[in-house]
């Protein structure tokens, strides 16, 4: 979690890891036929009027997706130091809309 570092980091990338891994498992998928559209890199965050419209379509990617995996460990944020976790992940209004839509599209039980 940081603003000037892309992506992940490194207790996120173990269990998105571990996540892709179960789901494959628990619904009989390949590895190599999984595609992930992982939001932390998806949303351009330079210009603050293409993050707003990033940020407004992602209802239509939850919605979209077969499956919607939540990894929200407790960690730190490294440029504000403030704790994080799905304590934060839960207070994001996204983050409920995202789970909304996937769930008007196809139930709670592809919610991991």
């Amino acid at each position: 979690l940081s603003w000037s570092r892309k992506g992940p980091n490194p207790q996120q990338r173990h269990l998105m890891n571990l996540a892709v891994r179960y789901y494959c498992d628990e619904v009989s998928v390949d590895l190599d036929h999984l595609y992930v559209w992982l939001d932390i890199l998806s949303i351009p965050q330079l210009n603050n009027n293409v993050r707003v419209l990033a940020a407004q379509a992602l209802c239509v990617y939850s919605m979209a997706s077969d499956a919607l995996v939540i990894i929200a460990p407790d960690s730190v944020h490294e440029d504000t130091l403030e704790a994080s976790g799905i304590h934060t992940y839960q207070s994001r209004v996204w983050t409920r809309v995202e789970q909304v839509a996937h769930m008007a599209a196809h139930g709670k039980s592809s919610i991991y």
